[in-house]
């Protein structure tokens, strides 16, 4: 569940073109939100430029949206995020690229349980949505259907005079500055966020917020390991067992022989495997690594299925865990056991092996019936492996879904 930690607000009625706010120090991956309103009543005058944001212990800030009145062109509301492991602290500037502001008003806010893929906190904003009023006594903005209904929903509002604003019956204010910048947030999906206050000039912004617990991931826990049979020839066993947990979010696992390497070195042998992982808007074609290299305690969690995940997020796009092994032998069971928080019923899951002289993804098994946070398996037997192993004797193997 998501939860909110108000970190400061304000406002400096001068003649300038650059604002400080007060010191911040952000948590780790955490999704802090500012909202900017900006005026130029007693400054250059006109539509206000679009600020832009530096410091506050935090590497760079991303525009959101902004909006500005077009019946009465001297004020704007801007939303910018934010998300780091490992922020920093200090003032946040605010500036206007030279042009001076008569007003500027602000609040930032925290968001703690997101998601935190995506380039500075990108999959942790799903949508945004705006709206305006000319002397009105009241402000709704329309989001869309949320994907998930765990996620979170955050409004600001800017009025251009001090003037009562009330926040929306369903929500928690988080600021309210002399009644002419307000926020509210609710941890649950909220697609009419809404306000009331005295006939004024308003401008407000909504967005989405990503639950991390609650988004599809997929997490399987996967094996790929010769064993013995009474035939001559042993059989090599790819055993990957996954628990995913499917919410826009994915997490796999994968257990194998252990190694002390996560990618491929130029002569694999036994105890050899490279395990990546990535959400992407379009399945790969070939079995070239993923993005996210799982590190040596990720591969400790998988190697045995004991409930030990590891999450790969996805919104509207494929969670994606991929498994690389040396298996001597030339025949054997591909087999994934595992959990997905994204029912397969909704969206199925789909296990797959990499054929090298066809250059294609073979599907071995899918579910498309399971429940979510239930556990099932898939499994494929290979009688003869020579198709799917190259040079070094390395096997590929995949499991995905689509985040829905």
């Amino acid at each position: 569940m998501i939860t909110a930690n108000h970190l400061t607000h304000n406002q400096i009625a001068a003649s300038q073109n650059s604002f400080n706010t007060a010191s911040i120090s952000p948590g780790s991956n955490r999704l802090v939100i500012v909202a900017v309103g900006s005026d130029t009543t007693g400054g250059a005058g006109g539509n206000p430029n679009t600020p832009t944001l530096s410091g506050g212990g935090m590497t760079n800030w991303t525009q959101i949206a902004t909006i500005d009145l077009s019946a009465d062109h001297h004020f704007r509301i801007t939303l910018f995020r934010a998300l780091q492991a490992s922020p920093g602290s200090g003032v946040i500037v605010i500036d206007f690229a030279g042009q001076n502001q008569g007003y500027c008003i602000w609040s930032i806010t925290e968001f703690i349980g997101v998601i935190t893929t995506g380039t500075n906190g990108a999959d942790a904003v799903i949508q945004s949505a705006n709206n305006t009023g000319a002397s009105v006594t009241s402000l709704a903005i329309t989001l869309g259907a949320f994907g998930n209904p765990n996620n979170a929903t955050f409004g600001a509002v800017y009025t251009d005079g001090v003037t009562g604003i009330t926040k929306g019956a369903n929500f928690t204010e988080l600021s309210n500055f002399l009644d002419t910048m307000e926020t509210e947030w609710a941890n649950n999906s909220q697609t009419n966020v809404n306000w009331t206050l005295s006939s004024t000039n308003i401008v407000g912004l909504a967005i989405e917020i990503a639950d991390l617990l609650n988004s599809p991931s997929i997490s399987p826990s996967a094996s790929l390991s010769p064993s013995s049979s009474a035939s001559s020839s042993a059989s090599a066993s790819l055993s990957s067992s996954a628990s995913a947990s499917l919410s826009p979010s994915s997490s796999s696992s994968a257990s194998s022989s252990a190694s002390t390497s996560s990618s491929a070195s130029a002569s694999p042998s036994q105890g050899f495997e490279d395990y990546t992982r990535q959400e992407v808007a379009n399945l790969p074609t070939d079995n070239s690594d993923l993005s996210t290299v799982y590190t040596l305690q990720e591969k400790t969690e998988v190697n045995t299925y004991d409930g030990q995940r590891v999450g790969q997020v996805g919104t509207l796009d494929y969670m994606l865990h991929q498994f690389k092994l040396f298996i001597p032998e030339n025949n054997g069971t591909v087999l994934f056991k595992g959990q997905t928080t994204l029912s397969p019923s909704a969206s199925p899951v789909y296990l797959q092996i990499y054929n090298r002289i066809s250059g294609l993804w073979e599907t071995l098994d899918s579910n498309n019936s399971a429940s979510a946070y239930m556990d099932f398996r898939l499994s494929g037997d290979i009688s003869d492996m020579t198709d799917y192993k190259d040079h070094d004797q390395v096997v590929s193997c995949r499991i995905w879904q689509l985040a829905i």
